[in-house]
């Protein structure tokens, strides 16, 4: 009998272990990203802004940081995630010959 006691603590011991290293995990991946969550952008969110948060990088056309407070034009978003500001791009819509494409890269920061 205690054998199996001592089995079933074991047991719940690593899995809560592996909860706290996937969660760990998880933290030190969002943290592995130059501002992930689009925070410090203080340009005019409400019109077609072409720019991107800080720690991002334009790598085709015009993206643009909206919000959930943005509507002009008769839009309305939901907000993010984490309620903040949100980068905005046109992908390719398959078309052939169909020219507009937005997108951005975020800058990755070095190993520690």
């Amino acid at each position: 009998m205690l054998l199996g006691i001592k089995s079933k603590i074991s047991s719940l011991f690593f899995a809560s272990s592996l909860l706290l290293v996937g969660g760990n995990a998880s933290a030190a991946l969002l943290d592995a990203f130059e501002n992930g969550g689009f925070e410090g952008y203080i340009g005019n969110t409400n019109s077609f802004n072409s720019d991107v948060p800080p720690g991002w990088t334009t790598t085709e056309g015009t993206p643009d940081v909206f919000n959930a407070s943005t509507n002009f034009a008769g839009f309305a978003w939901k907000a993010s995630s984490t309620g903040g500001d949100f980068l905005h791009g046109i992908g390719w819509d398959g078309r052939a010959g169909s020219p507009y494409v937005e997108s951005a890269l975020q800058v990755g920061l070095g190993a520690w």
